[in-house]
Order: structure tokens, then C-alpha cells, then sequence
């Protein structure tokens, strides 16, 4: 039996617990709080989550890209991006970014302004190639 893995990555802020008596709780005449210098932190916890909700949430995201995206705003999906690289795990995400890629390689080519590419051959030594817009 051959098992699917999808990675995913869950980020869950901590909500600090002060030790037992480490912050001052008894009422002043003159009504200041003082405060130590040091506050001791005995543990932490975090709100309460689910995968349901965290996949809600992304379905949400990624709805609002889609939709931003058949708006005309094609920069929706590098705001995805921005937001969790992950997304580029979804074929959606993918071909919709190249294609967007592609649309600004055009623009390029349109406005007469050259793409270039240089990378290092072990054989070749550097090699520089590009293609100008007429």
C-alpha cells in the first residue's frame, strides 16, 4: 500500500504564562502598578486549532486569489505566494503563475527590451544569451 504525503506547515503564536505570584495582583492605595524587572515565565499555550479550520482557511485564500485573479488582477497570485510559498503546491497556482510569467516575458519582447540569461558551462565558460523585441 503506498501512502500520499502533503507537506504542510502550522504556525501557532504562544501565549506566555507568568509563574505563579510573578505578577503583582494586590490593590494599591495610590493606584500605580509597579512591575518587576524580570517576569518569570513558568510555560506557555496556544488557542485552540483544528485541521478542518486551517483548511477552511486556506480553501478561503485560495478561492480569493482565483476570483482576484478573474478580476484581472493577475498579482493576486504572487500575493498568495507572499503569504505561504506552499501554495505553489497547487496546480492552479502553478500554471496561473506561468502563464502570468509568460504574459510579462511578451510585454518584454513587445516593448523592445532585450531578456537575457547567462549561467556557467564546466565546458563552455560563461555563456550569455538573450532575445530583443523588434
Amino acid at each position: 500500500m503506498r501512502y500520499i504525503s502533503t507537506p504542510f506547515r502550522i504556525s501557532l503564536p504562544s501565549i506566555p504564562q507568568p509563574a505563579a505570584g510573578a505578577v503583582p495582583t494586590a490593590e494599591r492605595t495610590d493606584g500605580e502598578v509597579q512591575m518587576p524587572e524580570t517576569l518569570n515565565i513558568s510555560g506557555g499555550s496556544t488557542p485552540e486549532t483544528s485541521a478542518d479550520r486551517a483548511k477552511r482557511e486556506t480553501e478561503a485564500l485560495l478561492r480569493e486569489c482565483q476570483e482576484r485573479v478573474v478580476a484581472g488582477h493577475g498579482g493576486a497570485i504572487l500575493e498568495l505566494l507572499d503569504i505561504n510559498p506552499d501554495f505553489i503546491q497547487h496546480a492552479w497556482v502553478r500554471a496561473k503563475l506561468a502563464r502570468e510569467m509568460n504574459f510579462q516575458r511578451a510585454e518584454m519582447v513587445e516593448a523592445g527590451r532585450t531578456i537575457k540569461r547567462t549561467f556557467d558551462d564546466p565546458q563552455l565558460g560563461r555563456v550569455e544569451f538573450g532575445l530583443t523585441g523588434l
